[in-house]
């Protein structure tokens, strides 16, 4: 089991190769540290110490292990060998036949799993949207459904023409379902921003190219202007309303001239760390990002 916050949370490794884990008997808890090593460098970063129980598979699992097994199957499913191109077109094949033929088994999920993982890798960003959304939407892998939820994510993100309506949707069915997983950490982080792509991406009028020189506006001593003051602007030369919050109002930034979309001038007031744009009637408005809540310590 590994620690995501101050809930346990289960995971399964899936392992068809004895030297993997030794001459160790199925149901005996061991304590494993886990290297994640970062595939552009050398560099190995190191978890916590775990605890993990064996299992030796049955029934229709033990079918799916015996199958990957014969077949030639890579020794282990992880991010490694896929970024490294370490994977044979036999144990493709291997993986396939088992996510088609044993899909109800904990070994076919994760073969899917492993699947989109590298249809993710390499660029194939509908073949990992087509097998993660099937995983994601029959629950499957067990114990990690919210890894694909979040994986379907960013492969929503990665299209050439990117989907940030589905990418937000499946961040949010991440925090809705599974809100004290790592998925959910790493879910949080992106939401904000995928939700803002995805609630300007539909508005045509942020497509329009402005011309905004500022004259007229009062300027301090450093030739800076107001938020509101330039917002104001904006509105009128682009026929959008962008309004700023209350307490963003007096914050003052460089006044050169803009040349751009409407689109582009608001992205250079987007930051989730700092502010955000919401929807605001026939417009926007600019406020303060909420601030997370104080997670308690594991």
């Amino acid at each position: 089991m590994i620690r995501g916050n101050s809930t346990w949370r289960t995971k399964i490794v899936l392992s068809w190769d004895p030297s993997v884990f030794g001459n160790l008997e199925p149901g005996r808890d061991v304590e494993v540290v886990a290297n994640f090593r970062n595939a552009g460098s050398d560099e190995t970063l190191t978890s916590r110490v775990m605890r993990v129980r064996l299992h030796e598979p049955g029934g229709r699992d033990r079918e799916a292990f015996e199958s990957l097994r014969k077949a030639g199957g890579p020794p282990y499913l992880g991010y490694w060998l896929f970024v490294k191109g370490s994977v044979g077109q036999s144990q493709l094949r291997s993986l396939d036949r088992c996510s088609r033929e044993y899909a109800d088994t904990v070994y076919g999920a994760y073969a899917s799993f492993a699947r989109g993982q590298m249809e993710f890798f390499n660029g194939n960003y509908e073949g990992a949207i087509d097998r993660f959304k099937r995983l994601a939407e029959n629950n499957r892998p067990p114990g990690m459904v919210e890894d694909a939820w979040f994986l379907l994510a960013e492969s929503y993100r990665s299209l050439p023409r990117p989907d940030y309506v589905a990418a937000a949707g499946a961040l949010r069915e991440i925090l809705t379902r599974y809100p004290d997983t790592p998925a959910a950490d790493d879910a949080r982080e992106l939401v904000r921003d995928v939700s803002y792509r995805a609630m300007v991406a539909a508005d045509r009028r942020l497509n329009a190219d402005i011309t905004c020189d500022f004259i007229g506006i009062p300027r301090d001593r450093f030739g800076l202007i107001t938020f509101e003051e330039a917002f104001q602007q904006v509105s009128i030369v682009g026929g959008v309303p962008l309004r700023v919050a209350p307490e963003l109002r007096a914050n003052r930034f460089s006044s050169e001239p803009f040349t751009g979309t409407l689109r582009y001038f608001m992205e250079m007031f987007h930051d989730p760390g700092w502010w955000v744009w919401v929807k605001d009637g026939d417009g926007y408005r600019l406020v303060s990002a909420p601030e997370e809540p104080k997670k308690e310590k594991p």
